[in-house]
């Protein structure tokens, strides 16, 4: 981490400075990066750990405790950790790849990256955080995730000089209120133990008058045909989401190539003709580009916290966050904003 992140960061717990304690740094300067070291909270003098240079800013991560709420936190973690580094996803990108950012920006009906500090909410392994520092150079970006998917999100970042990347909680961010003048979140908030709870946190981080934009998983509620899958989908996912994270990144892997041939070659074929376009929107996995991206796909669907919404509910959430003049738009789930 930079030393300058210190300005933003805060104690998690009690929100109060952090101070840095006995850091090995590459500088004395704003710009020199801490390599290893502790941040020490002015207020309740709680202690986190910067670990090969990104700080861990999440109290669950030091807990004993075996509640139910700590037990989930860790459980989602250790999963996306175990995804980000073994999903092809995480390799360099070819010509013609279209990101989410890219997909979102297409969606949202206002320019969402905007002013001088971003975050990425649920940054994974990064592959917004690149696009959209490349793309806004003028805009400092941070990053942050439960997972340690940010040590792929921060190798794939290491050549952008305006980027920063924290692991922390998004149902207790570490940045100070009012600090960001634009917030994106890409599927994340539906696998949080409490979904409004961290729509209010990426509130409570924005300035006066910042978009919140982010993507949500819809509960097919419109379509009977997609309910009754993601029902089924459910049933399997509780069956089977306490094997542990290589074995269902296995079974994932295995189940690519079958679903590719059963759902996205016949909705390709399908959508070239205007009798049979219709129902190929009930198709699910559709949109994948080829069998290896698709078992990311599919390993996400194992995720042991996963929460769907109507877009009433979306809407919803985004009133008890505070967040104004808010819309949402199908594209293969809810994508919505609003303004703090």
């Amino acid at each position: 981490m930079r030393r300058r992140l210190i300005e933003i960061v805060v104690c998690p717990a009690c929100r109060a400075a952090l101070v840095f304690k006995d850091e090995r740094a590459s500088g004395e300067g704003p710009e020199a990066e801490v390599v290893e070291g502790i941040l020490r909270c002015s207020g309740c003098e709680r202690e986190y750990p910067i670990v090969d240079g990104i700080p861990w800013l999440a109290p669950f991560l030091q807990l004993r405790e075996r509640d139910g709420s700590v037990a989930a936190r860790r459980h989602t973690a250790s999963f996306y950790g175990y995804g980000w580094r073994r999903s092809t996803s995480n390799q360099a990108v070819g010509v013609g790849f279209r990101s989410h950012f890219d997909m979102m920006t297409e969606t949202v009906a206002i320019p969402f990256v905007r002013g001088p500090l971003a975050l990425d909410a649920g940054c994974g392994g990064g592959r917004d955080l690149a696009v959209m520092a490349e793309r806004h150079p003028e805009t400092e970006f941070v990053g942050v995730d439960l997972s340690e998917g940010v040590y792929v999100a921060r190798d794939r970042t290491s050549r952008f000089a305006n980027v920063h990347v924290v692991r922390g909680d998004l149902g207790g961010l570490p940045f100070r209120t009012d600090t960001f003048s634009s917030v994106y979140s890409y599927g994340v908030l539906h696998h949080t133990p409490d979904p409004a709870a961290g729509l209010a946190e990426l509130a409570r981080v924005a300035r006066g008058d910042a978009p919140v934009v982010t993507y949500l998983y819809e509960d097919f509620s419109e379509s009977r045909t997609r309910y009754a899958l993601a029902r089924v989908e459910s049933r399997v996912r509780v069956a089977l989401s306490h094997l542990p994270a290589p074995v269902l990144f296995g079974l994932s892997a295995g189940l690519a190539p079958a679903v590719f041939a059963l759902f996205v070659i016949p909705h390709r074929v399908l959508t070239r003709f205007r009798a049979t376009r219709r129902a190929t929107l009930a198709m699910p996995f559709r949109h994948a580009v080829n069998v290896s991206g698709l078992v990311g796909d599919i390993y996400d669907r194992f995720v042991p916290v996963l929460f769907r919404f109507s877009r009433v509910q979306v809407l919803e959430l985004y009133a008890r966050a505070g967040l104004r003049r808010a819309e949402a738009r199908r594209m293969r789930g809810w994508v919505a904003w609003g303004f703090k």
